[in-house]
């Protein structure tokens, strides 16, 4: 499935994998998260805690990522939870990232 036909379908913007930039425009209540770089990610709040207990209210569970930060295009550390309006997509390859995250976990 492509990419754009994956979001026109889920309610979650961005699959484990791909690469997006973080950006250094975040609201106040992450005044003390990191910004500003290049990332690969680990998954929504739901991708890695289930949904069986959700209810529509929880919309926001879809929208929650965790992600690698990428330095010199190595995974240093994973950080979350930021909300897919602070991320922008890079590469929707997910190959690459998934590979990185595997390694990364050794």
């Amino acid at each position: 499935m492509k990419y754009e036909e994956f979001v026109r379908k889920s309610r979650q913007k961005y699959l484990r994998g791909m690469k997006v930039h973080v950006g250094k425009d975040l609201p106040p209540n992450m005044s003390h998260f990191e910004r500003d770089f290049d990332a690969i990610i680990v998954g929504s709040y739901v991708d890695q805690f289930g949904s069986q207990l959700m209810t529509l209210a929880d919309d926001r569970n879809y929208k929650m990522y965790s992600v690698a930060i990428l330095k010199d295009e190595r995974i240093v550390n994973i950080l979350a939870w930021y909300d897919e309006s602070h991320l922008r997509l890079i590469d929707s390859n997910i190959y690459e990232g998934i590979l990185r995250l595997q390694e990364y976990g050794k």
